[in-house]
């Protein structure tokens, strides 16, 4: 279950007046490490005016995982029906939820050739889309941080090509799958249609769990969704790619209340350490909540009962 939903029951079920009702969950948040985020953004959520998005798709596709279910365990050894499965996740989970809510996607893949067998589905299911805007093929020499930059770099060659205006970004992997809740409803969109844009954002997907957060700031390197005002400054940090240390490098040119969390929840990097309720990784086991989790959800549930 995901904060939002306790944050609301929270509210109807206590007779405290409803802004120290947030007030005292944002409290507890903050004493239990949630971080520089206020409940009210989660409870009053407002019409979106959300036009158009780019989505980038970046990294390596057709990762496989090797028996021992590590995050560095992984080669390109996937099949095509694995891939296609794990994408059609991203298409479901992602596209078609914001055109769903009026809101067009643009869609920028940059990964590595396998082989042309794989190479062509891969393109292929984001033809399938009609949001394809553009593919391209990451360097093999090159790091992790080359291929974020390539991707960036062609959302903003389109961008001054175009002329197109976005409301926001959102880069994700390839070896990503897309969650659902138990409703069958995609967080990850449904969260990012909550937000205002307006005043400019940049939001890691959530934050470390504390057993995983070595310094204050660290947080998952594996989504980011940003306002376009933005791109320069996440081509500059990503050419050496910070890892779980890039909302230290934001922090150096933005400030600390633009930037968040798509969701409020305590988690790692690699849902086989902790899960999460945004996405698993491709053809790899899901591991259990972070204890951190369990304590907060007992101390809600203890509070709105009391």
């Amino acid at each position: 279950m995901c904060y939002l939903a306790f944050f609301v029951s929270l509210v109807v079920s206590l007779s405290l007046p409803r802004s120290n009702a947030l007030q005292s969950v944002s409290q507890h948040l903050e004493d239990v490490g949630v971080g520089e985020t206020s409940a009210e953004t989660f409870i009053l959520s407002r019409a979106h005016k959300l036009k158009r998005i780019a989505l980038i798709v970046r990294g390596e596709a057709y990762r496989s995982d090797d028996g021992q279910n590590q995050q560095h365990s992984r080669d390109r050894n996937g099949s095509v029906p694995e891939q296609r499965s794990c994408t059609r996740t991203q298409t479901s989970g992602i596209v078609k939820p914001f055109e769903a809510a009026g809101v067009s996607v643009d869609v920028f893949s940059a990964s590595y050739h396998t082989d042309a067998k794989r190479d062509a589905a891969l393109v292929d299911v984001w033809n399938s889309t009609g949001a394809l805007q553009k593919y391209t093929w990451c360097p093999e020499e090159g790091e992790q941080g080359d291929c974020a930059v390539t991707a960036l770099r062609t959302v903003k060659k389109h961008i001054q090509k175009r002329g197109t205006q976005y409301d926001f970004i959102l880069m994700i992997r390839h070896d990503m799958v897309i969650k659902t809740n138990a409703a069958g409803v995609a967080v990850l969109p449904e969260q990012l249609l909550r937000r205002n844009w307006d005043k400019g954002l940049w939001l890691a997907p959530f934050k470390m769990t504390q057993e995983m957060r070595f310094f204050g700031d660290r947080v998952p390197d594996t989504v980011q969704a940003f306002s376009p005002q933005y791109l320069e400054l996440m081509i500059n940090v990503s050419r050496q790619w910070p890892y779980e240390d890039i909302l230290l490098e934001l922090l150096k040119e933005v400030d600390r209340e633009h930037t968040g969390y798509i969701v409020q929840y305590f988690a790692d990097s690699d849902p086989a350490k902790f899960q999460n309720p945004l996405y698993d990784f491709c053809l790899r086991d899901e591991g259990p909540k972070a204890p951190q989790y369990d304590a907060v959800a007992d101390w809600l549930r203890t509070t709105a009962s009391s």
